[in-house]
């Protein structure tokens, strides 16, 4: 479903099911179906494999928040993340 409304404003988006170790280095952005995945995905690739993280975006149409990890040293990223998500939202 999020491939799908992805695609429909754009952007390009593969929904790849959970096979991850089959995917890693193919996509830029990985998005988990839930938070105990994301979760699970964070630890994983950031925090064990120390790829950079982005944070994790709950969206609604009134509030963009991005959650982060306090293993965090700056948080530049999660702050463009949801500037640029609100820039989304204005739009429609």
């Amino acid at each position: 479903m999020i491939a799908s409304v992805l695609r429909s404003k754009g952007i390009v988006a593969e929904h790849v099911g959970i096979t991850i170790e089959e995917v890693i280095g193919e996509y830029s952005v990985i998005l988990a179906p839930d938070g105990m995945s994301g979760n699970i995905l964070f630890r994983a690739l950031v925090l064990v494999g120390g790829w950079n993280s982005w944070g994790a975006p709950l969206l609604t149409n009134e509030l963009v928040y991005v959650d982060s990890s306090r293993s965090n040293k700056s948080f530049e990223r999660q702050i463009a993340l949801a500037s640029a998500l609100v820039s989304l939202i204005k739009k429609g």
